[in-house]
């Protein structure tokens, strides 16, 4: 179960369980508690509804050394970049900076975050605007009904 916290930014991957967002939204989480151990009430600065903690209805949208994963990219503050080949509980492998399938060494997360790592962020996934056909027409001040879609060549 992950363990999420105030001003960590997640997305809402299923409604069941999140009662704060819609499919795809990007939330902030705001405050943590609950009544129940081991499944904590996260609330969001953009809602006034909430999740649980645990399930699979979220996902972290910012990479942090707290949760890395196989492959993230890590850049040390002179800009080299290395590969993490395992992730251990509290140390990860990582690659050297010349060759991302060649292991290089074992860190613990305490001493990459001493020694100024940090993870690499995956491009920004891009809004998508769902509108109906009703949607549409309202918007180009067209007649209700009026309005014909045609697939783009």
């Amino acid at each position: 179960m992950r363990r999420y916290k105030v001003g960590d930014k997640v997305r809402v991957i299923a409604t069941h369980g999140c009662r704060a967002g819609k499919k795809g939204e990007v939330l902030t989480i705001n405050s943590v508690g609950g009544y129940l151990p081991g499944d904590r009430e996260l609330r969001f600065e953009e809602s006034r509804g909430y999740c649980y903690e645990s399930g699979d209805h979220l996902e972290l949208c910012e990479k942090t050394l707290d949760n890395l994963v196989v492959g993230d990219i890590l850049i040390d503050d002179d800009g080299d970049e290395c590969k993490v080949i395992d992730v251990l509980p509290n140390s990860v492998l990582l690659s050297d900076h010349r060759n991302h399938d060649q292991a290089f060494s074992f860190y613990s997360i305490a001493e990459l975050e001493a020694d100024g790592w940090t993870v690499k962020q995956d491009s920004p996934i891009e809004a998508v605007t769902e509108l109906s056909v009703a949607d549409i027409e309202e918007k180009l001040g067209l007649e209700s009904g009026t309005l014909r879609v045609k697939k783009d060549d």
